[in-house]
């Protein structure tokens, strides 16, 4: 049997193995990964395609610059630029703003964060059809576009045309009105016509707005969609002719306006 300090011994040689076990299995720290530039640029969420005017969606655009090796590229300025629309009009489509400001305009430049993400909100612009948002990473020569439609907003008003015309008993005369939202929009509400009083020389079509005339008179058309309506007017005048000085000049006309010429 083993003395107390025999024991003791064996046990504190045990412990400096132990020591010496545990040190020899260490490793070197890995170098940190240092991040490359970016060669991709990923649209990591966006809002709805589709929404009406001046719409600002609560989800805005989220992307992600990457490097080669697939992992976030920080530090890259992202820009967004709302393009203009179809025609010669200068005016963005659609509008964006950092999270950082209040303002929404057509230009905004931002710079990834250490996941190499940007985020910017949209607006969608006051002129209804097609719009597009194009991000870019320029140094790298990146770009990607989306795609928006822009949907006419609610309706606020109604214009008749023409507003107030003339014809001789027998003509037809088409009535026409154009729907539109606040911006001017138009849309493709579905009106009804109607006179605002029956005196026999017109009649209109309640479905199409033309308008037929048998008889000298004066009449009233009203166009209607839910609570807005809009008038418009109708003379019926008699087959004749009068003359008019205008400008210092002799005008000869026929009583519906038509045939006007200079005497």
């Amino acid at each position: 049997m083993q003395s107390l300090p025999s024991r003791l011994r064996a046990v504190s040689g045990m412990g400096a193995l132990l020591v010496c076990g545990c040190g020899s299995g260490a490793t070197e720290p890995k170098p940190e990964y240092s991040p490359g530039p970016p060669v991709t640029l990923v649209v990591i969420a966006r809002p709805p395609v589709s929404d009406t005017i001046a719409a600002t969606p609560i989800l805005g655009i989220v992307v992600e610059a990457r490097d080669s090796a697939g992992q976030p590229a920080p530090g890259a300025i992202v820009q967004f630029l709302g393009l203009p629309g179809p025609g010669n009009s200068p005016l963005a489509t659609m509008l964006v703003r950092a999270a950082s400001s209040a303002t929404y305009q057509a230009h905004e430049s931002i710079t990834t964060d250490l996941l190499g993400q940007v985020v910017v909100h949209v607006e969608f612009a006051t002129v209804a059809g097609p719009g597009h948002i194009q991000i870019a990473i320029a140094d790298a020569g990146l770009a990607v576009d989306l795609g928006f439609t822009i949907e006419p907003g609610d309706l606020v008003s109604l214009g008749v045309a023409p507003r107030d015309t003339a014809a001789h008993p027998g003509a037809s005369i088409q009535l026409r009105v154009t729907p539109s939202d606040r911006f001017g929009n138009p849309r493709t509400d579905r009106v009804t016509w109607q006179k605002l009083w029956t005196p026999a020389g017109a009649a209109v079509d309640p479905l199409t707005g033309v308008v037929t005339v048998t008889a000298v008179s004066r009449d009233t058309v009203i166009v209607n969609m839910g609570a807005l309506r809009d008038t418009g007017f109708v003379s019926v005048v008699p087959h004749g002719t009068y003359v008019a000085v205008s400008r210092n000049e002799l005008i000869l006309s026929d009583l519906d306006g038509t045939g006007r010429r200079v005497l």
